[in-house]
């Protein structure tokens, strides 16, 4: 109960990212979620299946519903959103996978939505991350539906150990409008205790 973002958020999940600090989120394709105050529920079972229910609980009437299958060296995921705030049905139906080959992970996902003016359709993304020589690398390639923008990232991190990380990424931004793509980028030290 509370701040909780619902079951595709839980389950669908996300590609991975680059860098630290607002330049991480770049690659993210949005969910519905739901608003501060909601209820999700997740149950897990022996056989590696996860399911999700959620439900706002503000008025706006946010549904969602998901499930994910994870083995060893995969996972899939479907996940679906309802949101009847404006009036009409506005839904988002996502899905996502990841499969670990040797020391790289490969993961995608993939978004429709209903309301093609308010939010991109069809949008997807896919990443591939790895470690080598104790240095993590990941690109990742994101294809905002509608609005054809893309976002493109290369990142890497080295485990300075204790808790230290250096890390750092570069991603080339698609602007909706010509002339307003960006190149960010980011590098510094992470520690987590």
């Amino acid at each position: 109960m509370g701040d909780v973002g619902g079951a595709a958020d839980a389950l669908v999940g996300q590609t991975d990212g680059v860098g630290f600090g607002p330049n991480d989120g770049l690659h993210e394709i949005g969910f519905i979620g739901t608003t501060k105050t909601a209820f999700y529920y997740e149950k897990s079972t022996a056989a590696g299946l996860t399911f999700g229910l959620g439900a706002g609980q503000a008025g706006s009437d946010e549904l969602n519903v998901g499930v994910k299958y994870a083995a060893d060296k995969f996972t899939v995921a479907l996940g679906y959103e309802d949101d009847s705030t404006t009036g009409a049905s506005h839904n988002r139906i996502s899905a996502s996978g990841s499969m670990t080959l040797g020391v790289a992970t490969v993961k995608a996902k993939y978004m429709t939505d209903s309301d093609a003016v308010a939010n991109p359709e069809d949008s997807y993304s896919v990443s591939a991350s790895g470690t080598f020589s104790g240095v993590g690398v990941t690109a990742f390639y994101t294809h905002f539906g509608s609005t054809k923008t893309e976002n493109i990232g290369l990142g890497a991190s080295y485990d300075l150990g204790g808790g230290a990380a250096i890390k750092g990424g570069v991603v080339s931004v698609g602007g909706a409008v010509a002339g307003t793509d960006k190149m960010v980028a980011d590098l510094g030290v992470t520690f987590s205790f």
